[in-house]
C-alpha cells in the first residue's frame, strides 16, 4: 500500500512539473473573444437577395421559397411579353393606319373588312395593352423589392427560437402563509 501511494504521489508530482501531460498547452489558449461568433446578417442576406434574387433566401436556409419567387417571376414576365406584343401590334397599326397609305396593309386589314379595327378603336386598345403592360413591369419590381425584405426579415429571426419548448402556463395556484391561504394566479415560463 506504501508504495502505492508513492507512486500516485510520485505522477502526480511528475504530472505538475510537465505540461504535456495536460493535453494541452495552456499558452495557446486564448480568451473567449465575441467577434469570433459567427452572425447571421440581415445585410448580407439584403445585398444577396438584390444581386441576385432568392440569393437572400438561400443565405437564411428558406431554399422552399426560392421556387415560388421565380415562379412569380416567370408568370409577371410571361403576361408582360404578351402585353407588349400586342401593344406593339396595335400600335403599329395605328401608324399605318393614320399614314394612309393605301399600299400599306397593316395585319388587321381583310379584303372587304378593312375597318375591322378603326382609328378611332386602337387607341383604345393600345392604352389597355400598355396598362396592362405598365402593371406587369410594376408587379416585377413590387416581387424584386418584397423579395429583399423578405430576406432581411428572416435574417433578423434566423436564431429567433420558435420551438415547443417555448410555453407560458397560468393556473390557479394556493399560497400558503402561516396566517392565511390566498388564491391567486400562476404565470410560468418555459424557455
Amino acid at each position: 500500500m506504501k508504495y502505492l501511494l508513492l507512486l500516485i504521489f510520485g505522477l502526480f508530482f511528475f504530472s505538475l512539473n510537465n505540461n504535456s501531460c495536460y493535453g494541452q498547452i495552456t499558452s495557446e489558449i486564448q480568451e473567449y473573444d465575441s467577434t469570433f461568433l459567427a452572425t447571421h446578417s440581415p445585410t448580407k442576406a439584403s445585398l444577396y437577395s438584390a444581386i441576385l434574387p432568392g440569393l437572400g433566401q438561400a443565405y437564411n436556409k428558406k431554399y422552399w421559397k426560392i421556387p415560388i419567387l421565380y415562379a412569380g417571376v416567370a408568370v409577371l414576365y410571361f403576361f408582360y411579353d404578351i402585353n407588349q406584343t400586342q401593344y406593339t401590334r396595335f400600335k403599329t397599326a395605328l401608324i399605318k393606319r393614320s399614314a394612309g397609305d393605301p399600299g400599306d396593309k397593316d395585319e388587321f386589314w381583310q379584303r372587304g373588312q378593312q375597318n375591322l379595327y378603326t382609328v378611332t378603336v386602337l387607341p383604345l386598345y393600345i392604352d389597355y395593352y400598355r396598362r396592362n403592360r405598365d402593371w406587369n413591369f410594376a408587379g416585377l419590381c413590387g416581387l424584386y423589392l418584397l423579395n429583399i425584405v423578405d430576406a432581411t426579415v428572416d435574417a433578423y429571426f434566423f436564431d429567433y427560437d420558435i420551438s415547443q419548448n417555448l410555453s407560458l402556463k397560468v393556473k390557479p395556484t394556493l399560497f400558503l402563509s402561516p396566517n392565511s391561504t390566498t388564491l391567486g394566479l400562476s404565470c410560468s415560463f418555459k424557455f
